[in-house]
């Protein structure tokens, strides 16, 4: 009886056990995981929050457009196209709302384990096109509250502008004796011997030889350098100032209107590299007629020595 009794109890006891486990393994893995299939969830209210934030930034914008600061600075709205901003955010939105639609949504409803990478990407995916949306839309006030503050410190930004390069002038005298004197007269022939042994030599040039011809990259080389905002520039240097050839918009290269990068290529200056006159200034010197001392060759374009006849 008391074997009878024991063997029931142990059976019970197993039944439990498995029982407890199903219920486990139902509990895990049966869906997406709460945070997020709850994050995937959120993107529709965020999008329609974005859209009607696009609304209150295009009436603030559209409200600061009648004030004398503006029309003091309206040939940078007109240059670079504020108003449009809207729009593009728009159709950002858009697309973010159809790629959840047609993407996301589906997968939410599946609500399976395996499919959590996948809500993951196309979730971090719709994120991104808000955030690029908000940038859009921002961007025009934002300029605008830029150029006006950059406008009211120009007195100070000037004058710390005048002691910086007063300073990186007398850095650049005291290295133009030492090191870069002593490169000038060895590089060249430390490139040469690195070719002579069988190696073939690429490095840019700094400063042009009265012969030589001063080319520019933008007008004879091909480069873009692509830009997380979607900015697209030709020459490097300029990177930090709206002066961009083209926009990334819906995976196609659109150049941009007047003025931009490319209108500076083709003038021809005794100090040679535009952008670096622009951009760069103290990194000239003059003599004391005034004329510049070097001129400044395209950072872009390399000069090359090939290997010597006799190393190979």
């Amino acid at each position: 009886m008391a074997g009878k009794t024991e063997s029931t109890f142990q059976k019970f006891l197993t039944g439990l056990i498995l029982l407890g486990f199903l219920i486990f393994s139902a509990g895990c893995g049966s869906g997406l995981p709460k945070e997020l299939k709850k994050e995937a969830e959120s993107l529709p209210g965020a999008i329609k929050t974005s859209l009607s934030l696009v609304d209150k930034h295009q009436e603030k914008y559209e409200g600061q457009t009648g004030s004398s600061d503006f029309k003091s600075l309206e040939r940078f709205a007109l240059k670079e196209d504020w108003p449009s901003k809207f729009q593009q955010a728009r159709d950002d939105l858009n697309r973010a709302k159809e790629v959840y639609d047609k993407e996301l949504s589906p997968l939410v409803k599946k609500n399976t384990p395996e499919l959590a990478p996948e809500v993951q990407k196309q979730t971090a995916r719709v994120k991104q096109i808000l955030k690029d949306a908000e940038d859009l839309y921002r961007y025009p006030s934002s300029r605008l509250s830029s150029l006006l503050d950059t406008r009211k410190n120009a007195g100070t930004l000037h004058s710390r502008a005048k002691t910086d390069t007063s300073t990186i002038q007398e850095i650049a005298a005291r290295i133009k004796e030492g090191p870069v004197a002593k490169g000038l007269l060895d590089f060249p022939e430390t490139a040469e011997k690195i070719a002579g042994q069988g190696i073939i030599v690429t490095y840019p040039k700094v400063f042009l030889d009265p012969e030589d011809k001063f080319e520019c990259a933008g007008n004879v080389a091909e480069n873009f350098f692509v830009f997380p905002n979607g900015r697209v520039y030709q020459c490097p240097i300029c990177e930090d100032f709206p002066l961009h050839s083209h926009e990334i918009r819906q995976n196609r290269l659109v150049p941009m209107p007047r003025l931009n990068e490319k209108d500076l290529f083709n003038l021809n200056i005794p100090e040679g590299c535009v952008m670096n006159k622009l951009l760069q200034p103290q990194n000239l010197s003059y003599d004391t007629n005034g004329r510049p001392e070097h001129r400044i060759a395209c950072c872009m374009l390399k000069e090359e020595i090939m290997p010597s006849r006799m190393a190979l």
